[in-house]
């Protein structure tokens, strides 16, 4: 992947303290994987010259610039102690395009997600998390009542933002209509849908629409989906979380996808 080198402009994150990623695995990730553009590296002076050769190899290898610093200004960064002695200074977040993540799928049975209005940044970093660990080609998010990926999202993914093409768009029912134009079955997830997840064939291209913690899928998204599922529920609580919800269905169509037919 291609590395952005300093001469380029480039506008950061947010505001100062939100402009920063943290912890050792984060910021190695997002490092080596050189998607996200970091603007600095900071590394605490008290780190083992070994520990930290690979974080400044790349780093002066991607033209990045690097600052030692004590432990204790790392707080004002963090706002924590959790910092491991390693943070980022990020720029934007480098949004894909639908057209150009479809050019690279390949597979015989692509599947996508989309997101409509998910706002808490756990839940949504926690979902890149586990399409990204099931494979899915890729994640589409709206632009208006959606959260970004921010530094809470992705800690809570892990990393995963830097390994998940994720897609911004201003109308998630016209990419949805794309999608089925290029053969894609849109399926909603629904605690009120008659047929269930296990019931439902999945070998096939799929997207699946997961809606707003509290109000659903859009009026608008919900009636352009080719079908909607619900997952099996014994207990006596009426819904999952959106993130648990969005595993489940990740781990269903990886199931189905190994029988054989």
């Amino acid at each position: 992947m291609m590395r952005h080198p300093t001469s380029q402009k480039l506008n950061p994150l947010g505001q100062h303290q939100s402009s920063w990623i943290w912890g050792r695995h984060l910021v190695w990730e997002t490092l080596q994987s050189a998607v996200w553009p970091i603007l600095e590296l900071w590394l605490a002076d008290d780190l083992d010259e070994a520990e930290m050769r690979d974080f400044q190899l790349v780093a002066q290898s991607a033209r990045i610039p690097i600052q030692r610093a004590s432990r204790k200004s790392f707080v004002s960064k963090c706002r924590g102690e959790d910092h491991q002695g390693y943070a980022a200074r990020m720029a934007e977040f480098p949004y894909r395009t639908l057209d150009s993540v479809l050019e690279e799928t390949t597979v015989r049975w692509p599947f996508f997600v989309l997101l409509d209005r998910i706002q808490d940044p756990f839940n949504f970093g926690t979902m890149l998390r586990s399409a990204e660990v099931f494979g899915a080609q890729g994640i589409v998010i709206g632009s208006r009542e959606q959260t970004g990926v921010t530094s809470q999202v992705a800690r809570s993914s892990v990393g995963a933002v830097n390994r998940l093409p994720i897609v911004r768009v201003d109308d998630l029912t016209a990419t949805a209509r794309q999608l089925q134009q290029q053969k894609v079955v849109i399926l909603g997830a629904s605690e009120k849908a008659e047929q269930t997840l296990c019931e439902f064939d999945l070998r096939q291209p799929v997207a699946f629409v997961i809606g707003n913690e509290g109000r659903g899928i859009s009026p608008e998204l919900a009636a352009c989906c080719d079908a909607t599922v619900r997952i099996p529920q014994h207990g006596t609580i009426n819904s999952l979380n959106a993130a648990a919800a969005l595993a489940i269905f990740c781990y269903e169509i990886r199931r189905q996808q190994a029988i054989e037919m």
